[in-house]
């Protein structure tokens, strides 16, 4: 999602006071669908709001999601899946991917940048 809310963007500039929730200045937040299945024949501990985190080149710290859809989601039982949204806020433009923790183990999934696009024809 595209917030510029930069003091370079066009119109109205809403103090962020005045937006609880909008990324930082300069920050994009990133909306990732994610759906979780198990595969097993046991009722699996699942939390996907902690354990996906989003990591960049630059070395910081991994980011945890700003927000998420699932709520608190102690378990999975078998054959089950679960659906919800995971959105981080992250500097525009650098090169990231999504880390997922589960039980340790690790897997990645390469971020890429999306052209902007427009709703006018």
């Amino acid at each position: 999602m595209d917030h510029d809310m930069s003091s370079t963007a066009p119109g109205y500039q809403m103090p962020p006071a005045m937006m609880p929730g909008m990324p930082a200045d300069g920050q994009q937040r990133l909306e990732v669908a994610v759906t979780v299945v198990n595969t097993t024949g046991e009722t699996r501990p699942v939390r996907p709001g902690r354990e996906f985190m989003v990591r960049t080149d630059s070395g910081d710290p991994p980011l945890p999601p700003h927000s998420d859809t699932f709520g608190e989601l102690p378990r999975l039982a078998p054959g089950s899946a679960v659906s919800g949204m995971l959105y981080f806020d992250l500097p525009p433009h650098s090169p990231a991917w999504i880390e997922w923790n589960h039980e340790g183990v690790t897997a990645r999934l390469q971020i890429g940048v999306a052209p902007p696009h427009s709703n006018h024809g």
